[in-house]
């Protein structure tokens, strides 16, 4: 299915069918007008909330060398036999999930993890972790940056509450 999806990517002249030039078959979708892959072990339908073109090459004459496309999933599409054992999960010995990792390579994800959130105040209560010296800094921002990511002022006295 791999070569198929990279076979899509050909730029084809207006009015030629991706579908026919594939050999993927279609299937309707319920919540977005665009069909979907009949064949896929998963598919999702969507709504595109934000495009970016991506222009950070030097030599690119003025055309974007990619997109990024921000998505909100509508409906998810999983085959039955794809599902583990107690059918609440993607098997992904199944589904071998690939990522593009961009230009021409792509990468096959072959397990995945959780990794909990920290909580501050849990945080703050380990004192091998010395955090609390990092709440009672003052953080100034350095001239000429960027410090529209930085916390603000009432998250800091919020945090040094908190502690």
């Amino acid at each position: 299915m791999v070569e198929a999806v990279n076979g899509s990517s050909l730029d084809i002249p207006y009015g030629v069918s991706d579908w026919d030039m594939s050999g993927f078959q279609s299937a309707l979708s319920t919540t977005v007008k665009p069909h979907r892959v009949k064949d896929a072990i998963f598919s999702m339908e969507g709504k595109l909330l934000e495009m970016k073109e991506l222009n950070y090459s030097e030599d690119n004459d003025g055309k974007p060398h990619g997109a990024l496309a921000i998505i909100q999933a509508t409906r998810f599409w999983v085959r039955a036999d794809a599902l583990n054992g107690t059918k609440d999960e993607v098997d992904l010995s199944k589904l071998r999930p690939l990522v593009q990792l961009g230009g021409i390579s792509y990468a096959r994800v072959r397990e995945t993890f959780e990794l909990p959130r920290p909580g501050l105040q849990a945080e703050l209560d380990d004192e091998s972790r010395g955090l609390r010296p990092f709440l009672d800094a003052k953080v100034e921002p350095q001239t000429g940056s960027d410090s529209s990511g930085l916390p603000h002022e009432e998250t800091v006295e919020l945090a040094k509450a908190v502690a």
